[in-house]
């Protein structure tokens, strides 16, 4: 895949806003670790990884392997913190449900359209007030 330095920067600044969501534990890359790491890449292509406990020279092999187990890109190394990111794939494209045919408005008794607009209604003058008679 390899991402441009372009596309390496744009992730980074988008990736700076996120907290990590998976944190490694003494034991290292445990395959539950890697496991939650795959489903949270699957759900969010761009993710923070806090890789605790580990040495400074560990980290980065410990970095590599993750990449490669996981076809993910390593956007960034920062501390304890890896970015990584793996383009989520393309969804197929849900069909359109077929429009249902339109029906035909049903006819009233005096021939109108059931939705034909009525004539307006006609004011010679003020209209009366319901609570004031004569």
């Amino acid at each position: 895949m390899g991402l441009s330095s372009g596309q390496a920067r744009e992730l980074r600044a988008r990736a700076h806003r996120l907290k990590p969501v998976v944190q490694s534990g003494a034991q290292g890359l445990s395959p539950a670790v890697v496991a939650e790491i795959d489903i949270a890449l699957t759900h969010h292509e761009l993710i923070k990884v806090r890789l605790a406990g580990v040495e400074r020279e560990e980290r980065g092999a410990m970095a590599d392997d993750l990449c490669a187990r996981l076809r993910a890109e390593r956007v960034g190394l920062i501390g304890h913190v890896l970015i990584l990111y793996r383009e989520a794939p393309q969804a197929e494209p849900k069909p359109k449900p077929k429009a249902k045919p339109q029906s035909k408005p049903r006819a009233r008794p005096d021939g109108r359209a059931a939705n034909a607009s009525r004539p307006a209604a006609r004011r010679d003058g003020p209209r009366p007030s319901p609570w004031r008679q004569k």
